[in-house]
């Protein structure tokens, strides 16, 4: 698996983690993370940047996001399903180094990966 999909799989984990138990400890919360799970040191890297960017976006994400979607209140979307999202949005909106083409495709195959069906 390629480092940035890895690195994606990662960052979604550990939101999915924060948006159910926020941590109070950031540091100590990403320790234990990379503990439990796998990944080489570009992956590792990535993931830690984009968990800290989303998370200090969120809010803004979050409202990006309900902007969007009608109907439908952000609070009750599937938590994962939320966080794909939110991290999709993010490297849309601020990471001009990733196509939004990439970023799309990337939330797709995530969810394939983690949300329920």
């Amino acid at each position: 698996m390629k480092a940035r999909r890895q690195a994606r799989l990662r960052a979604v984990q550990f939101l999915y983690q924060l948006d159910l138990n926020p941590p109070e400890d950031m540091a100590e919360a990403l320790n234990f993370f990379w503990e439990e799970h796998e990944a080489d040191s570009n992956a590792k890297g990535f993931a830690e940047k984009l968990i800290k960017e989303v998370y200090k976006y969120r809010e803004q994400l979050d409202a990006d996001l309900q902007r969007f979607a009608e109907r439908w209140d952000v609070k009750r979307m599937n938590a994962v399903d939320r966080n794909i999202l939110r991290l999709a949005i993010f490297e849309i909106l601020h990471r001009n180094d990733i196509p939004p083409i990439v970023s799309v495709n990337e939330a797709v195959e995530i969810a394939k990966l983690f949300s329920p069906q």
